[in-house]
């Protein structure tokens, strides 16, 4: 067989595929077995791609409909719509998707079209509000030439209102927002109460509030039907005053990574620090918006400590380098600029030593390589770091006099030195270094007295020329004539609680006396239980019989 032959013989081999396959295909269709129908025209399209009556009856041929459809409304303004795809046995089917209102599609030109696509998905972003919406599903092979239609609804599109901003003031609270055109009528509700608020398109002003109240707003859309609605809140307050003050307050004896601010609380609004590395713009007392604040710098973030006479602070982290931190008032959605304070963080003094001689503590430290000036603070141990008594030690003094020396009285104090830096800014404290120093005793004179003619009482009298804290005291009998010189060398007879001990006013206690048949001694001590020591120093004669 020549080559021509051979060429021939596959030409009528595959004519003869072609036609039994078109054959069986038709048979299929007689037997209402459409896609299997489908799939063998198919296979005979790609054995005979010119063949432009098969590929017509293949077009003819619609697909099964899609098996399920879903739809739900989207991101509050638009219909979703997804569907499984149809179980059909060959390639090139795509779908319409149309919209109809109350019922069902009847065909696929029967509606509002949706869309076309290959997919499984669609999104309806101009769905009308308040109907009851259908949406069927068709599939194609060729145009005109659908299946039947699934359909899923009914979906109701209930936009709330968008944008909403609230703004308040002393009496008064604003909302505004902004809604989509086919909404038919807004509804507000103010709690407490369940009081109803005139409102138009774009929002609504409530008058005549408390202020310090905080009330909250339901609005509902209307399309004629009516949305689930959205809930806002707001406080009416007074006009925000200016903050009084602002201080920084190193922590001494802490991480000297941490610094504190202090301010007055103002009169009327809520506190917001806020740092940068430029001074802001504005002078003291001048109102902005709440807009032009969260636009300065960054918040300074904590937990902020209340104090006596409305004082209060907040402890963060130091900064790097120099930053401004300014202290706004904030309330009905103004702000009132207040004073800023400059933070640098400077190296602090190191090697801080304390020696004490009496009522006079002596100090020294070693400065840090480019500071001349520090701040030294101190209180009593049991006092407030803000009643301190303050001194400014200048670094060609304190190398004239070979260090700083402190008249702190007998107590124990705590004392802080922080290294201070002047420029044109202003002033700038550093982190301080702290320490203890202990007390050297306050004197306080005790004697035992008796009284009594046949039953003779014993008494211990305690007294003092400067006012200090008693401690826990124990009195002790022993026997014989060898004077108790500590508390174990004898038995306890009489406990006297700490309490204040103020000059010219001594303290009288009773003493019950245990019988002895010989000569006793009676000693008075400290009763410490802690091992931490005391202020003050026992100074008396020991009493006996």
């Amino acid at each position: 067989m020549n080559e021509g032959d051979e060429v021939r013989e596959r030409v009528r081999a595959a004519a003869q595929r072609v036609d039994d396959l078109a054959a069986r295909a038709q048979r299929e269709i007689a037997a209402n077995r459409p896609e299997i129908a489908a799939e063998l025209l198919t296979t005979a399209v790609r054995e005979a791609a010119d063949d432009t009556d098969l590929a017509g009856r293949l077009r003819m041929l619609a697909p099964p409909p899609v098996p399920a459809v879903r739809a739900g409304t989207a991101a509050g303004d638009r219909v979703a719509i997804s569907w499984t795809p149809s179980p059909a046995r060959t390639g090139g089917v795509s779908y319409q998707v149309v919209r109809t209102r109350q019922r069902p599609a009847g065909s696929a030109g029967d509606g509002e079209v949706i869309g076309r696509t290959d997919g499984n998905e669609l999104a309806d972003p101009g769905a009308p509000a308040g109907d009851d919406l259908h949406y069927t599903v068709f599939a194609t092979r060729s145009e005109g030439v659908w299946s039947p239609g699934a359909t899923a609804g009914p979906v109701s599109l209930l936009p709330e209102v968008t944008g909403v901003s609230t703004v308040a003031d002393e009496s008064s609270v604003r909302v505004t927002w902004t809604a989509r055109a086919d909404a038919t009528g807004f509804t507000v509700l103010r709690e407490p109460g369940a009081v109803p608020v005139r409102a138009g398109r774009s929002g609504f002003a409530d008058e005549e509030l408390e202020p310090g109240i905080e009330y909250s707003y339901l609005i509902q859309v209307g399309y004629p039907a009516r949305s689930a609605g959205i809930t806002v809140t707001a406080m009416p307050q007074a006009a925000p005053t200016e903050v009084p003050d602002l201080a920084v307050e190193p922590l001494p004896g802490q991480d000297p990574g941490r610094l504190r601010l202090a301010w007055t609380l103002p009169a009327s609004g809520d506190v917001r620090l806020r740092s940068s590395a430029h001074r802001p713009r504005w002078s003291r007392g001048v109102q902005i918006t709440n807009a032009e604040l969260t636009a300065y710098g960054k918040e300074v973030l904590g937990r902020t400590d209340s104090a006596a006479n409305r004082r209060a602070a907040l402890t963060v982290p130091m900064p790097a380098g120099r930053v401004f931190v300014t202290a706004f008032s904030v309330g009905g959605g103004r702000a009132v600029v207040g004073p800023t304070v400059t933070v640098t963080n400077i190296a602090p003094v190191t090697e801080l030593r304390a020696r004490r001689v009496g009522p006079v503590v002596r100090l020294s430290w070693t400065w840090p390589e480019g500071v001349a000036l520090v701040r030294v603070r101190w209180w009593p141990e049991d006092g407030s770091p803000e009643h301190a008594e303050q001194l400014d030690c200048w670094l060609r003094a304190y190398r004239d006099d070979g260090g700083l020396q402190l008249t702190t009285g007998v107590r124990a104090v705590r004392i802080s030195v922080a290294t201070v830096s002047r420029d044109g800014e202003g002033e700038t404290v550093g982190t301080p270094a702290g320490l203890r120093v202990g007390g050297s005793g306050v004197p306080v004179h005790y004697k035992f007295t008796q009284a009594g003619t046949f039953r003779r009482k014993t008494r211990l009298e305690l007294s003092a020329d400067q006012a200090c804290p008693l401690p826990d005291l124990v009195v002790v009998q022993s026997p014989g004539r060898v004077v108790p010189l500590r508390p174990d060398q004898g038995t306890p007879v009489a406990r006297i609680p700490a309490q204040r001990l103020e000059p010219g006013r001594p303290v009288t206690v009773e003493v019950p006396v245990q019988s002895a048949r010989g000569p006793y001694r009676l000693g008075c001590f400290v009763d410490d239980h802690t091992g931490d020591g005391s202020d003050v120093v026992l100074k008396g004669i020991p009493g006996g019989g």
